[in-house]
């Protein structure tokens, strides 16, 4: 697995650093914040890159307060595998029934939420999308001022 780096770190400083921000590279398995820290945790398309997976959401568990909240995302593997679109960065991929089953496991509340997938426009959308572009333009032609005409 491939750690943030020092540039990563250093462009998000320079770029997004307020006073109630901080950025650091930690191991999600091994969260140094103390116990019930935080109210929410957001963790995008991050879970599938841990070798322990597992281990990070006891952590992400132990550092939410009580009534915390976990947002989390990661890929379906059945669409990836629909889609044929494996990634060789991905250390385990779940299904949506897998990655259910293992947030049950520490979350007595769950909510699943998926995005639309397009991968390959239908002529019909990509007609829309032309249609609506600013590059198509339909004229009126009213050579002879009809319209202030009438």
């Amino acid at each position: 697995m491939k750690m943030a780096t020092k540039e990563t770190i250093d462009y998000a400083k320079q770029n997004y650093l307020t006073t109630n921000i901080k950025f650091e590279v930690m191991d999600a398995t091994k969260l140094l914040f103390p116990e019930k820290f935080f109210d929410c945790i957001i963790c995008f398309e991050t879970i599938e890159h841990l070798e322990n997976h597992e281990k990070s959401i006891m952590e992400f568990v132990k550092v939410l307060k009580d009534n915390g909240i976990l947002i989390i995302s990661t890929p379906n593997k059945n669409l990836s595998l629909k889609n044929k679109s494996e990634n060789e960065f991905h250390e385990h991929e779940f299904t949506r029934d897998e990655f259910l089953k293992l947030l049950s496991k520490y979350f007595a509340s769950t909510k699943l939420y998926s995005q639309k997938l397009i991968i390959k426009p239908t002529l019909k959308e990509k007609i829309l999308k032309f249609i609506l572009s600013s590059t198509f333009k339909v004229t009126r032609y009213d050579k002879i001022n009809l319209r202030h005409k009438l």
